[in-house]
């Protein structure tokens, strides 16, 4: 993915992974956090940390990453740590 000249910002959240996108045969392609403050983050699946959250649907859960603009997302999230709350 090519990145803009937006500098990233660290940001840490705690929301729900929730699906973003599907493919035609309903497979979850993106992913997204959404927050009690109603806010969606876009989640960016180019490091293992990112791609590991497609498997913790439905779950809550506190990550700290990157806040960035990138071609494919209207405003990414790249992950570097994540923990998962247990209800």
């Amino acid at each position: 993915m090519k990145k803009s000249s937006i500098p990233n910002k660290e940001i840490e959240i705690d929301g729900i992974v929730v699906p973003n996108s599907w493919s035609p045969r309903n497979r979850v392609i993106t992913i997204a956090v959404n927050t009690a403050g109603e806010h969606e983050y876009l989640i960016d699946s180019c490091n293992k940390k990112g791609k590991e959250l497609k498997k913790l649907l439905g779950k809550r859960v506190k990550i700290k990453g990157q806040l960035s603009q990138v071609s494919s997302l209207p405003m990414g999230l790249i992950v570097d740590s994540y923990q998962v709350y247990d209800w």
